[in-house]
Formats: C-alpha cells, sequence, structure tokens
C-alpha cells in the first residue's frame, strides 16, 4: 500500500476464501498479505481485497474435472448376473456411461454428475467362447470378461440291448455348440458306421455283428466320456441228433448218433432201459458222438426204448427171437420087430413144442410137449406084414422119419 504519513487505512477482504494474515490496517506506505483457499470446485472464483478505497481484484481456476471408475475390471462365469462400478469425480463434472456390446445393459446411473454409480446386468453366455465388453464413461473404461459355457456331453440312451442276430442302431449326442467330440467302439463286433466324430448335437450310427455262440457279450460306444453300453444275447442251445431211430435184431449190438449243437451247450445222453448201455459220450458239449450198446433179447417179444439227449430222442427198436427147431436124429430104421428109441429137440428155453406122430404104430412114450431144449422117447410096433413101411414124428416144424423093414416070407 502506497500513501502519505499519516494517512490510515484498512484493508478488507470480500470473501471468507482470501483471508488477509498480515497488515489488514495501517498508515503510511504498508503491506497486506493475504492467503488464497483451495477451490473445492470446477467453478472460477473472485474475490476483492479493499483499503484506502482501493481495490485488489482476485480470480481462482475451479478444480479440472478428473474421473475415475472403480474397479477398473469385472469377471463373470456364463450364467452372466449383475454388477456395478462407482465413479469418482468432482462436484459438477457430468458423466455419460454406454456399452460396447448389447450382452452388457446399463440398468441405472447412465449419467450423473460428481461421484455416482453405475450398474449393469451382464447376460448369459450361451458359447462356449469366453467374451470380454466395456462400459466407458469420461474417458474411463470397465472391462468386463465373461467365460463361456462348459463342454458337456449327454447320450440320448445310456444303453441298448440286442439279440444273437444283432443289427444296427443310432444313438444321439447332445453338446453345445462349437464342442467337438469323437466316438470309439470297445469291442470288433460292434462297429461305428457314421458319426464317429462331430461337433455340437450329432448322431452315432453303429451296427452290432451276430453271436454265434451262446454266452451273452457286452460292449461300449464311448464319446467324450458319455457310453452306450450294449449287450448281447448268445444264441439259444440247440440239439439235433443224426437220426432219430435205430433198428437192431434179437442178437443187439453197437452203434452211435450224433450229437449237432452250437459251441458251449452242453448236453448229457440218458438210457430208457437197462439193456441200452451208453458206452461212450454220455456228456458232452457242442457237436459230439454217443455210442451205445444194445444187449441180446432173450424173449420172444419185440421191445423199443430210448437214448434222451436234451430235448432229441433216439428210438431204439429191437426183435424178439425167433422160434427156431432141431430134431435129432432126423431118421430112424427098425426091424419088422419093432422097438424103441430117443430123439433130441433143441430150442430156444422159451419156445415151446409139442410132438405128433403120423401113424399108428409109431407111440410118444416120453416128451410130448416142452419149451427149449428137450427130448422125446418114442415106440415102434411090430410089423406083422410083408410090406415095409414109413411114418414120421413131427415136433413144430422139425420131421423124424421112421422106417421098418416087412416080416420074411417062410
Amino acid at each position: 500500500m502506497t500513501s502519505l504519513a499519516g494517512c490510515n487505512w484498512t484493508a478488507t477482504s470480500s470473501q471468507s476464501w482470501v483471508v488477509i494474515t498480515a497488515g489488514s490496517s495501517g498508515n503510511g506506505n504498508g503491506s497486506i498479505a493475504y492467503t488464497v483457499a483451495s477451490n473445492p470446485t470446477t467453478q472460477v472464483r473472485s474475490a476483492t481485497i479493499t483499503a484506502g478505497g482501493q481495490v485488489l481484484n482476485i480470480t481462482q481456476d475451479g478444480l479440472p474435472c478428473t474421473y475415475s471408475l472403480s474397479p477398473g475390471s469385472a469377471n463373470f462365469d456364463s450364467d452372466g448376473g449383475a454388477g456395478s462400478v462407482g465413479m469418482a469425480s468432482p462436484t459438477g463434472c457430468a458423466w455419460t456411461a454406454s456399452s460396447s456390446d448389447g450382452w452388457i445393459t446399463i440398468i441405472s446411473g447412465s449419467s450423473g454428475s460428481g461421484n455416482g454409480t453405475i450398474s449393469y446386468s451382464v447376460a448369459a453366455n450361451p458359447t462356449i467362447q469366453s467374451r470380454s465388453g466395456t462400459i466407458t464413461a469420461a474417458g474411463q473404461t470397465l472391462t468386463i470378461t465373461q467365460t463361456g459355457i462348459d463342454c458337456t456331453y449327454s447320450f440320448s440312451s445310456s444303453s441298448a440291448s440286442w439279440d444273437s442276430d444283432g443289427g444296427g442302431g443310432v444313438v444321439g449326442m447332445t453338446s453345445p455348440t462349437g464342442c467337438s467330440w469323437t466316438a470309439s467302439s470297445s469291442d470288433g463286433w460292434i462297429t461305428i458306421t457314421a458319426g464317429a466324430s462331430g461337433s455340437s448335437n450329432g448322431s452315432i450310427s453303429y451296427t452290432v455283428a451276430s453271436n454265434a455262440t451262446i454266452q451273452t457279450r457286452t460292449g461300449t460306444i464311448t464319446a467324450a466320456g458319455q457310453t452306450l453300453a450294449i449287450t448281447q444275447s448268445g444264441i439259444d442251445c440247440t440239439f439235433d441228433l443224426s437220426s432219430s431211430t435205430a433198428s437192431f435184431d434179437s442178437d443187439g449190438a453197437s452203434g452211435s448218433v450224433s450229437v449237432i449243437s452250437p459251441p458251449g451247450c452242453a448236453w448229457t445222453a440218458n438210457s430208457s432201459g437197462t439193456w441200452i448201455s451208453i458206452s461212450a459220450g454220455g456228456l458232452g458239449s457242442g457237436n459230439g458222438s454217443i455210442s451205445y450198446t444194445v444187449a441180446s433179447n432173450p424173449t420172444l417179444q419185440s421191445r423199443s426204448g430210448t437214448i434222451t439227449i436234451e430235448d432229441q430222442v433216439l428210438t431204439l427198436t429191437q426183435e424178439g427171437i425167433s422160434c427156431t427147431y432141431s430134431l435129432s436124429p432126423s431118421s430112424a430104421s427098425f426091424e419088422s420087430d419093432g422097438g424103441s428109441s430117443t430123439a433130441s429137440i433143441t430150442a430156444p428155453d422159451v419156445c415151446s413144442w409139442s410132438a405128433s406122430s403120423s401113424e399108428g404104430w409109431i407111440t410118444v412114450t416120453a416128451g410130448l410137449s416142452g419149451n427149449g431144449n428137450g427130448s422125446l422117447s418114442f415106440t415102434v410096433a411090430p410089423n406083422t406084414t410083408i410090406e415095409s413101411r414109413s411114418g414120421t414124428m413131427a415136433v413144430e416144424d422139425q420131421v423124424l422119419t421112421v422106417t421098418q423093414s416087412r416080416i420074411d416070407c417062410r
């Protein structure tokens, strides 16, 4: 302050943010010290210091508009969700928020002034690719990163059953877009014919070969950790015989029959009678042969029996013995005086017989009938004529011829 000696003056401030710290009053020349407080706003402001009719004009700039988003990044999984970010800026500093992508939606706080909050939502990500986008406000950026969905896989069915004939089938694969998979078979009898590899939804075609065994078998088709369990039944055990009948005479004999059946099919042979003996092959599996013997038939009656192999039957028929006879001797000669004699009869034990004479002069005295081997006794009466004569004795179909000489002429 410049003034004449003896001239008094007083200094005053027009604003509280201008404070006179020294020389608020004086006489003659002097100085006035003052401080200017910081400006907490963005507006320019002015004030004056007045002393002795003199004015000091003071102008102070406002704060610059600075902006800051917190946090600067956000992470979301594929399901998406909601989030918010804070804006820090001086009072009066305006800002507007915008999203870089349609899957990020600002739901509140799209514009403001000074400090504020921006709320937003992140849509679900339907793809396997991760993605990123931004929310921008006043040159500040919030980076949002979202993971893609996991590759999940599912078969349309978990199992399939087939009979021994086999055939063709299809199983569907469900997976998100872009998820690749490869199918493989666990066994050579399961062949993948189409869809061995793919991406996203698809189908796998396969064939099952015929099963030539009696055993049930299992195998799998796998793709991306999914399993289709395939079960195939074995063929049924069927049995057949090379012949269904056999015939034997009363002497009996040995025979055999072949069994035809798939490998692994077990069978047992059983005889219906003691006169039929299984000598080999009583137990077997698959194709085989059964040997047997038929004992002699000691009776007159024919007989039949069976050998049974599972559901198959071999019928055996055997004749009874025939009644055959033998008479010894077959002839006898006598003098005119006559006499007696015997004859032996040979026949099976069960065969009956009877003896008869063709002439009254031949008499059976013993063994008129019998069974099996035997003998008969007979007498020949004297021949009182001059003619020789003959007659017979019959035992069934056997004949003993008896001749007798005549008496001598004297």
